[in-house]
C-alpha cells in the first residue's frame, strides 16, 4: 500500500482590527481518511490481537466477514429458529449471509415498519 501525504494550510489575518496571523499545517495519511467499502484483511482478523486493541471499526468488519467471534445477547432468526449469535462466528448480510444489514446506507432495512 502506498502512503501519500497532502498538506493543508490555513492561514487568518486581521481579526478583530489587530494584525493577527495563525498558520495551521496539518499532513494527513490517505490511508486515514474515511474509503467507501472498506473491510478489513483476513490476516488482521485471523490474528492473536484481542478486541480491545483493534479499532471499531476493523472489529465490525471482522465481525461482519465471519471471521471474530459476535458479542452480546440479540437473536436473530436464522434457518426458521431464533438463534443468540453471542459467541457465533456468524457472516453478516453484506457478505452473503443470513444475518440482516442495518444501517443508514441500507435505507430499505433501516426504516421502521408501521
Amino acid at each position: 500500500m502506498r502512503t501519500i501525504r497532502i498538506k493543508i494550510s490555513v492561514t487568518e489575518s486581521k481579526h478583530s482590527g489587530e494584525n493577527l496571523t495563525i498558520r495551521l499545517n496539518t499532513y494527513m495519511l490517505i490511508s486515514e481518511i474515511t474509503i467507501k467499502d472498506w473491510k478489513a484483511s483476513k490476516k488482521v482478523c485471523n490474528s492473536n490481537t484481542p478486541d480491545e486493541q483493534l479499532g471499531a471499526s476493523t472489529l465490525s468488519s471482522c465481525k461482519s466477514q465471519g471471521l471474530r467471534k459476535r458479542s452480546g445477547e440479540k437473536t436473530y432468526t436464522i434457518g426458521g429458529k431464533k438463534t443468540k449469535i453471542s459467541g457465533k462466528k456468524i457472516k453478516g448480510g453484506k457478505y452473503a449471509g443470513p444475518l440482516p444489514v442495518h444501517g443508514a446506507k441500507n435505507k430499505a432495512n433501516a426504516r421502521k415498519s408501521d
